[in-house]
């Protein structure tokens, strides 16, 4: 038998708490950009410029919406997905996307829901190759970083607009959608 001091052991620290996210995790950005590459929404055309809201959406009603549904959900996503959309968090241009991108400011995003279709008009004339707006919540990520819950949204007009809430899954190292939790259309 050996003591601490004679096998070399530290004594062992009490676990540490999980830190707070609060910045967008590098793999959210890898798991939006294959939504938009993917065409998740169905909305998007071959070669259509890609503009996305700056600003997270929480979609927590989504998200409860989705669990009084027949889906068996990893509590553990589940957690996650509440704990990292506890308020809108700032996208960057971390997207890995095929085609090029931009960021719609929130205040601009605002405007074109205050306003309506007065604001399609000119959302067309500033982006002149982009149909609509791609939003998205944080993800809900499990420890092994291989699925994630998301909410993702794509707005094309003031009577346009699809999304839904997705359990995704990493395999082989592509984001991939699981299985379509809810979805919304107008």
């Amino acid at each position: 038998m050996c003591t601490l001091s004679a096998c070399n052991l530290a004594p062992s620290s009490p676990p540490q708490p999980t830190p707070l996210v609060t910045e967008v995790d590098p793999e959210e950005y890898a798991l939006f950009s294959a939504m938009i590459d993917q065409n998740v929404t169905g909305y998007r055309r071959e070669g259509e410029s890609v503009v996305i809201c700056e600003q997270t959406k929480p979609h927590i009603d989504s998200l409860e919406f989705a669990l009084k549904g027949p889906f068996d959900l990893p509590k553990e996503l589940v957690e996650a997905y509440r704990l990292r959309n506890d308020q809108p968090y700032t996208l960057g241009l971390s997207f890995t996307l095929k085609q090029p991108y931009k960021l719609m400011p929130q205040s601009e995003y605002d405007g074109l829901l205050r306003t309506g279709s007065a604001s399609w008009a000119d959302f067309e004339t500033k982006y002149p190759q982009a149909r609509g707006i791609f939003l998205f919540s944080r993800a809900g990520l499990n420890a092994a970083r291989d699925e994630a819950l998301v909410s993702m949204g794509y707005y094309c007009g003031s009577l346009c607009s699809t999304g839904g809430v997705f359990l995704m899954v990493k395999e082989d190292g592509v984001w991939k959608v699981k299985q379509e939790l809810v979805i919304w259309e107008a």
